[in-house]
């Protein structure tokens, strides 16, 4: 699905091990990601992404809320940005 140049990647609900602080990390499901965040991102960046330990702030979320990803192409760059929201249950 693609919205004003922002095309979607992917989705999950939220289970407890994402959201447990001791964890500090969302798992999303290897064949979605595959099929569509790669497919979306160079070389360079599926590299870095599967080096990089960098995250984000998890925003007051529960388990059972959705999270989905978003990515586009800056058009002056096209430099990777990415989009998350979040629908709460």
């Amino acid at each position: 699905m693609k919205r004003n140049g922002i095309v979607f990647l992917v989705s999950k609900v939220l289970t407890r091990s994402d959201l447990d602080d001791n964890l500090n990390r969302v798992l999303l499901p290897k064949k979605l990601v595959i099929e569509n965040v790669c497919n979306f991102l160079t070389m360079k960046e599926w590299e870095d992404v599967n080096k990089t330990e960098e995250g984000i702030e998890k925003h007051g979320l529960n388990i059972g809320d959705k999270l989905n990803v978003w990515g586009r192409r800056d058009v002056d760059t096209n430099g990777l940005q990415f989009k998350f929201t979040f629908d709460r249950q």
